[in-house]
């Protein structure tokens, strides 16, 4: 047999592997001096009935208990072979089990108040959380506990396997400076600490890279320690709904669902962040305010349904994935002066969206500003591309000005009732229905060369009754033919590009400026 030996003070788990056939016994006695040796756990034959080994190397895991704490003892392991032989044997000294002793040590009252404190030492995290979480809700029957595990060592937290019941007892866990990983097992919601439903405070000062799900379900959670944490999985504060501030000072990455249905997180203070993945803030609908001063990317839905969200501040930010502020009914203010391309319904229902200034964006998606029905003001001076619907059903815009924008994709401008001056110089391709319904428009002002092509119904029911005048602005004025057969594209072939009554509309042809 051989042995394996454990940090000092758990050396009253003894982990061995043996290559013999036969039964394995121990027993284990006292040899301290102030200890006279003496039989702690015996048999009938003074030996312990344990494990049946079969053939070939296997490794075992004895948890020795009814220890004093910090005594020495020596454990005999022995193994007997079918026929009774004594094939091995095998002395080793151990000390009081540490979990015990930590037990002993507690301090506190038990109760909301003043819970029992716990300070487990010289154990081994990465190999030895079960049995720490496992032995000490044995030990301690009833009330909340704060655990204390800073004296210990281990690079990673796995994910423990004892009852949610047991779980719910921590209501505070300090990791040492030694654990720079929370994994993950695999399964929904496999955490390290996930259901922890208890636990307020979380302290782990040399954690870098925190695993999918690690603190899911924490409802009680509401402080965060985590300075040295870059990298964030999926699901890492799923429905942790207690949780109302976050200072991640190191954070640069965060995947999916980072903080989703956080409903009472109200601060975000991650000041080195630079790439979102889709969900982070998802319905976190008590959040004010978010100034990420290093952010470059975002995936979709990001901020989706955060409806108390009024300011954004997103200096360095360039790319936006689909809806990423859908239903943010509250924000006003957006500040994004790097940003360069947007996916579809990225702003789409920010009812309180008053001005929309992006001097950098070149490409923005189907619905990007998708009722946005308090929006009164776009600059939009790089803007060459949107996508459908983009924004469809502005009641209050007045004016819209691109002088880079190339392509519309189909009713772009549809329901902009309010819409008077659209100035499009640029303009080469005009979707289905991209200014239908624009009921006060007055002048379109193109100059593309060579002539935009339109969709269907460009300009159809711009107004019903009575015919409004629409004037188009274009190179030449009603002399430049070259427009007649696109003209016809945006009527259904109703008219000609000849002043005239073109379904309901009275359009004048002018020579643009």
């Amino acid at each position: 047999m051989s042995y394996q030996p454990t940090p000092a003070g758990i050396t009253a788990i003894l982990l061995f592997t043996s290559d013999g056939l036969g039964t394995c016994y121990y027993v284990v006695q006292g040899a301290s001096e102030d200890e006279p040796a003496k039989e702690v756990i015996a048999s009938t034959d003074a030996y312990y009935t344990d494990y049946v080994i079969a053939p070939g190397p296997r490794q075992f895991k004895i948890y020795i208990t009814g220890l004093t704490p910090g005594n020495q003892y020596k454990a005999y392991i022995v193994v007997k072979d079918p026929a009774g032989n004594i094939s091995d044997v095998l002395t080793i000294a151990i000390t009081g089990n540490p979990i015990t002793e930590a037990i002993a040590g507690k301090t506190g009252l038990g109760n909301s108040v003043d819970p029992y404190v716990v300070t487990v030492t010289g154990m081994d995290l990465s190999t030895d959380l079960d049995d720490i979480l496992s032995g000490i809700t044995a030990g301690i029957s009833w009330g909340p506990i704060m655990l204390d595990l800073s004296a210990c060592s281990g690079e990673s937290i796995p994910k423990p396997h004892i009852s949610n019941e047991d779980l719910a007892r921590f209501v505070s866990i300090t990791l040492p400076a030694t654990v720079t990983t929370i994994t993950y097992k695999d399964g929904y919601l496999g955490g390290a600490f996930a259901y922890f439903t208890s636990l307020k405070n979380i302290s782990a000062p040399g954690v870098t890279t925190v695993n999918h799900s690690a603190f899911a379900k924490c409802t009680s959670l509401v402080t965060v320690d985590l300075p040295a944490a870059k990298t964030f999985g999926n699901n890492v504060f799923y429905g942790c709904t207690s949780l109302k501030t976050v200072t991640l000072p190191a954070a640069k990455t965060f995947s999916d669902d980072v903080f989703y249905g956080c409903t009472s997180l109200e601060t975000v203070n991650l000041p080195t962040a630079e790439t979102f993945g889709n969900n982070v803030l998802y319905g976190c609908t008590s959040l004010e305010t978010v100034n990420l001063l290093t952010a470059e990317t975002f995936g979709d839905d990001v901020f989706y349904g955060c409806t108390s969200l009024e300011t954004v501040n997103l200096p360095t930010a360039e790319t936006f994935g689909n809806y990423v502020f859908i239903g943010c009914t509250s924000l006003e203010t957006v500040n994004l002066p790097a940003a360069e391309t947007f996916g579809g319904g990225t702003f789409s229902g920010c009812h309180s969206l008053v001005t929309v200034n992006r001097p950098a964006a070149e490409t923005f998606g189907g619905g990007t500003f998708y009722w946005c029905t308090s929006l009164a003001t776009v600059n939009l001076p790089a803007a060459k591309t949107f996508g459908s619907g983009t924004f469809s059903g502005y009641d209050i815009l007045v004016t819209v000005n691109l002088p880079a924008a190339k392509t519309f994709g189909d009713q772009t401008f549809y329901n902009c009732d309010s819409l008077a001056t659209a100035n499009l110089p640029a303009a080469k391709t005009f979707g289905d229905q991209t200014f239908r319904h624009c009921t006060s428009l007055e002048t379109v002002t193109l100059g593309a060369t060579p002539t935009p092509s339109f969709g269907l119904d460009t300009f159809s029911d711009v107004l019903i009754s009575p015919p409004n005048i629409v004037t188009v602005k274009v190179p030449g004025g009603s002399t430049n033919t070259s427009y007649n057969d696109a003209w016809k594209d945006a009527f259904r072939g109703k008219g000609t590009f000849d002043s005239g009554e073109v379904n309901d509309c009275i359009i004048v042809i002018v020579a643009a400026l």
